[in-house]
């Protein structure tokens, strides 16, 4: 595949996103796919064009005051749009990494407009900050940028339960991943002998004396401040990362500060240490709380609420409350108690090999890549209203190998009796999804809710007795519905509901709207959608307005080049009373037996 990867820095720039994403970048490539990455250029390196390990990394000018404040947060110069608009253009998949920066909003807005595929990787949740201005800054971020691109996203791969668990509340959780960040263990490893330890130690002019390291930016949140006020005479402070320091802390007695580090002479620091502290706010399992479990450094951090969702040793991990008296005496504990920092640190070891194997850690990153390119184009059917030509319908699909799901209404009163599909030749649709499209077809809005509580629950009870299985799809008659149908059909045990929106080629954010792409029926009012797909080009659009079939090709065409689901809808009885057979059957021609695409009922598109 050729996929875009989009981030506000990137190595050599410090900080656990961009290891992490330096990691995907490196494994991405040597998995045989093309690569290219957009991302700002930090203090110190030049912008521009280039090979680095295979991918094409793009850095474009940005103003980077805000660092200057420990606030990682870029603004891109105005090339940045230009870049964005071609790359994703050529792509199949562009994967954003946070929401929170503006390199990961333009890159949605292109990959909406080209219609392409997104892939979210949220590193952080909703951060506390001391400043109300900033908590409220985070949280309009949140509330719109984060809001469009969570909903937009195909997939949203989170690295710990308290982010999954923020992202799962503002969008579809089914589509929200936790996998766990990775480790290379060959580099970061624990001292192997008091030998490797004290050359490590002599490498930093680090004294002979028990040494706590703090690895991280040097900002409030990560609970630098704290660890600082809990310095001791028992021990000696190592600060690592990037950030200004307070002038006094640098004269301050047993602090050490040795700023920001290539990977290779940080796996060195980690083998000089005794203890790791990070006592965060608002983090699981950081990068740096990884590099020192597989460095086998007893960890102290603080006791975050999600960690209670993961089965963890309380005596292997010290989960504390970040107060500086808290970290002082849980400090000087461990170096009292020699038994009690042994367990602790081949806890650390075990968590690491585990749950930090960056190879394992890879294997089920690049199954998500792999399974959305065996299911990114993606094609399904529906037919309403249980009318006795859907076998006529079935028996064309099945001439080309194209799925789908009939819904049915059973004693609908908008069709003669005999003009109803009777229980047996449901059953003969054997093959395809059957779906409940309520009993007597009512439009629900203009129903009062106990009857159309007893339309949506009663017409699965027949269907099922019927054909002897479940019945999980529902389709709104008319696509008429309120957030109260919604909540009745999910209650009653569907799993997914139809609407009767056109021109998508994404299932959305919500199992129980799902839209379609095209509807078998010339419509009057499809002028805006239709423009908009074919971007306001006058010849095109009257090429294509009020003629469905050309309709459903180029939309199909488009989800070939892009990716997504095309989705075919409509009524047998319909298609009767406009002539359409042959248009229908040309269409189904069009899209059959096409390479690298899938042919589904509406149960197994995934939403």
């Amino acid at each position: 595949m050729r996929i875009l990867q989009v981030s506000h820095y990137y190595t050599p720039h410090v900080g656990g996103l961009e290891v992490a994403l330096n990691n995907l970048v490196k494994l991405l490539v040597s998995s045989g796919h093309t690569v290219t990455l957009i991302t700002c250029a930090s203090k110190g390196v030049h912008s521009g064009i280039q090979d680095e390990g295979g991918a094409r990394v793009h850095r474009v000018r940005a103003l980077n005051f805000l660092e200057r404040f420990s606030i990682p947060f870029p603004i891109p110069s105005p090339g940045i749009f230009r870049a964005m608009w071609i790359s994703v253009k050529e792509v199949d998949l562009v994967h954003i990494h946070d929401v929170f920066y503006i390199p990961s909003w333009i890159a949605y807005l292109a990959a909406r407009w080209h219609g392409k595929q997104l892939f979210v990787t949220q590193h952080v949740a909703l951060v506390e900050h001391p400043s109300r201005l900033v908590m409220q800054i985070e949280k309009a971020v949140y509330a719109l940028w984060g809001q469009m691109i969570f909903s937009y996203a195909s997939r949203i791969i989170t690295y710990n339960r308290a982010v999954r668990n923020f992202v799962s509340g503002r969008t579809n959780p089914s589509k929200v991943l936790e996998l766990q960040n990775g480790i290379d263990q060959t580099i970061f490893y624990p001292a192997k002998n008091a030998e490797e330890k004290a050359a490590a130690r002599r490498y930093f002019k680090l004294p002979a004396r028990p040494l706590v390291l703090f690895v991280g930016r040097f900002v409030p949140k990560k609970g630098i401040d704290d660890v600082f006020a809990a310095r001791d005479d028992a021990y000696d402070l190592v600060f690592a990362g990037s950030g200004e320091m307070r002038p006094e802390w640098k004269k301050a007695a047993g602090v050490h500060i040795v700023g920001a580090l290539p990977q290779a002479e940080l796996a060195m620091l980690y083998r000089a240490a005794d203890i790791f502290v990070l006592p965060s706010r608002g983090e699981l399992f950081t990068l740096a709380m990884q590099e020192a479990a597989a460095s086998g450094l007893p960890i102290i951090s603080t006791d975050e609420p999600a960690y209670r969702e993961y089965a963890i040793d309380r005596e292997g991990l010290s989960l504390i409350e970040p107060q500086p008296e808290r970290i002082r005496a849980s400090l000087r504990a461990l170096f009292k108690d020699h038994d009690l920092y042994l367990r602790m640190s081949r806890y650390s070891e075990k968590m690491a090999k585990e749950w930090f194997d960056l190879a394992k850690n890879n294997h089920a990153m690049l199954e998500v890549y792999n399974e959305f390119e065996q299911t990114r184009r993606v094609v399904t059917t529906s037919w309403d209203d249980g009318h006795v030509l859907d076998l006529r319908l079935a028996a064309l699909l099945r001439k080309y190998g194209i799925s789908g799901t009939f819904y049915i209404s059973p004693e609908n009163r908008e069709l003669k009796p005999e003009e109803r599909l009777s229980p047996q030749q449901v059953r003969e649709l054997s093959g395809f999804e059957i779906g409940a499209h309520t009993v007597t077809h009512p439009y629900l809005p203009s129903v009062d809710a106990d009857t159309a509580e007893r339309e949506i629950i009663a017409s699965k009870e027949i269907i099922e007795a019927w054909i002897g299985r479940a019945v999980t799809s529902f389709c709104y008659p008319k696509g008429g519905y309120t957030h109260e149908h919604q909540i009745v059909a999910k209650r009653a045990g569907y799993t997914r509901a139809r609407t009767v929106k056109r021109f998508a080629q994404r299932t959305g954010d919500d199992p129980f709207a799902l839209p379609t792409t095209i509807h078998a029926y010339d419509h009057w009012s499809d002028v805006w959608a239709l423009l908009t797909f074919v971007r306001f080009r006058p010849h095109a659009f009257l090429r294509l307005y009020r003629k469905w079939d050309k309709q459903a090709k180029a939309l199909f065409d488009c989800m070939l080049e892009n990716g997504g689901v095309f989705h075919l809808w409509g009524h047998s009885w319909e298609i009767e009373a406009e002539r359409d057979w042959t248009r229908l059957e040309n269409v189904l021609r069009y899209i059959a037996h096409r390479e690298g695409v899938q042919y589904v009922a509406n149960d197994a598109v995934r939403t």
